[in-house]
């Protein structure tokens, strides 16, 4: 037998068929919904896209990303955007930063559902929403932390996957990470249980400081029946927590006046059992304002 034909085949068969098993399970979010992403110790993920964005002005993002496995169990990544308005009046401006931190928690029933913890800070490096109206569908230019649960469910060829997060956000002029209490001699740190008391009053937690938060909810159905080809559709919804009575409840963003429903489809192709190329698009369901109305974009991933 030809041993160059006994290669390929060799090859072929690790890099289609065990890649599924190896990498697309278990890994790779979608636009709206976070993943069991949990990346191999010491392996980088580097990501790059293209997307743009209707909404009262034609937007296009640029986003780079580059993630590091730190144990087999937890993955951080940091990503950057930078955005170009393309009509009405044209412009550039760097965009936020997020820090992605992740824990992978375990599986139960037969390992067919597994879980873990996601939490990820908006480092405002953006226009900020409340100062700069040219920019507010796409740079929220504000602290957020976003904290909440990742479940994935799988039978056969189909995977399931559902998020649950609560998104604590910084209002105008408020000195956002001050609430936390961490002096270790000092006895605020202990009764406002280092911030987390929503009691106390100017902790982090304090139930006055939650009225400008909100949560959201993801859900997402993908199969590799017809790998190297991946498809998957999935669904996005957004609600503040509580109403405030600030001029501020009035902008057209999420978390304040709009309460965004996305729906979204896309399509990968994997090169190889670690690195795919991303096609998707997004449409808002609900009622249509000056926030986002439909995504498109074009993603390249790699781990290696």
């Amino acid at each position: 037998m030809n041993h160059s034909f006994l290669h390929a085949v060799v090859g072929w068969f690790f890099v289609h068929v065990l890649g599924i098993l190896i990498f697309i399970s278990p890994v790779y979010p979608s636009p709206l919904t976070e993943t069991i992403h949990t990346l191999q110790e010491n392996a980088f993920e580097f990501s790059t896209g293209i997307s743009y964005v209707g909404a009262n002005a034609l937007f296009r993002k640029e986003q780079v990303s580059l993630g590091f496995g730190v144990r087999d169990d937890f993955s951080i990544m940091y990503s950057i955007e930078y955005l170009h308005r393309e009509n009405e009046g044209s412009g550039s401006a760097v965009g936020d930063s997020l820090l992605k931190i992740w824990y992978y928690a375990g599986e139960f029933a037969q390992d067919r559902v597994c879980w873990g913890i996601l939490g990820i800070i908006r480092i405002p490096t953006g226009p900020s929403l409340y100062a700069n109206e040219r920019w507010q569908p796409v740079s929220s230019g504000i602290h957020e932390l976003k904290i909440g649960s990742v479940f994935q469910a799988s039978l056969l060829s189909t995977f399931l996957h559902v998020n649950l997060f609560y998104i604590f956000r910084q209002a105008e002029g408020e000195n956002f990470y001050d609430g936390f209490k961490i002096k270790p001699f000092a006895r605020e740190s202990y009764t406002s249980v280092l911030g987390c008391n929503p009691w106390h009053e100017g902790a982090f937690a304090d139930k006055n400081r939650l009225k400008n938060d909100y949560a959201s909810a993801a859900i997402s159905i993908l199969t590799d029946r017809c790998f190297p080809f991946i498809f998957y559709t999935e669904l996005y919804y957004s609600h503040r927590v509580a109403r405030r009575s600030t001029e501020n409840d009035a902008i057209a963003v999420e978390g304040a006046r709009a309460n965004p429903l996305f729906l979204g489809t896309g399509i990968r192709y994997f090169i190889s059992c670690a690195t795919y190329l991303a096609l998707y698009g997004i449409v808002r369901a609900d009622s249509h304002d000056a926030y986002i109305r439909w995504i498109a974009g074009i993603a390249v991933s790699a781990v290696f």
